[in-house]
Parts: structure tokens; sequence; C-alpha cells
């Protein structure tokens, strides 16, 4: 077939997955090397580029599968900034309450020196 191919549905039967990317051996990708792949390749590292899949044409099936990993990667990349979010919050929340301690060490410091400042003028 040369040309469009119309479907209301494809079933496959062998469905495609990438659930590798949550078992604990998976190393996954720090965002830097993906950066710096992407800033050398200019794609995604373990996808084809425009070029190779312009040439050879893509796989639907290995395709899926590569797509479906790098979506599994971007989810886990969301939970471990959202616990980094969370970590930080905390570290907020216990920075206001420092500084709201030394506000007030603060006050009575200042009262103290106007207190001897206005002894020492008499």
């Amino acid at each position: 077939l040369n040309g469009k191919l119309e479907t209301k549905e494809i079933q496959v039967t062998h469905p495609p997955t990438a659930d590798f990317v949550f078992e604990e051996s998976y190393n996954l990708p720090t965002l830097e090397s993906i950066e710096n792949h992407i800033k050398e390749k200019k794609h995604l590292p373990e996808i084809a580029s425009a070029k190779e899949m312009k040439q050879n044409g893509i796989n639907v099936g290995n395709f899926q599968i590569q797509l479906l990993q790098k979506i599994e990667e971007l989810t886990l990349y969301t939970i471990q900034q959202e616990k980094k979010l969370e970590a930080q919050k905390g570290e907020l929340v216990i920075y206001k309450i420092q500084l709201k301690q030394q506000a007030k060490e603060i006050h009575v410091l200042k009262d103290l020196v106007k207190k001897v400042l206005k002894e020492n003028k008499l």
C-alpha cells in the first residue's frame, strides 16, 4: 500500500509496553544527559531522527513503545520534581518561623538599645 490507509480501529494482539521504566533497576536518564543529547543530535535519545524516519520509515508498534517509554519517564521526572517542591515548601516554612523569631529578637534588642541610650543621656 502506497497511500492513505483509513480505518476505525486497529487491535494489536500483542500490546506494546514500556513498563520496564518503573522497575527499580531502570536507570532513568538525567535531564542533563537528555539536554546534552538534544543539543548535539537534535532529537530525543532512543527516538529516530526525522531524517532516519524519512529514509527508513518507522515501525508503528516499536514507535508506540518508545513514545510510551518517554511518557513514563516524564511521569517519573514529574514525581521527582513534586517531591523536591514539597521539601522546599517545608524548608520555607522553617525559614519563615526563623525569620519571625529573628524579627522579634531584633525588636527586643532595639528597645534595649533605646533604653540604654536614654539612661546614658541622663
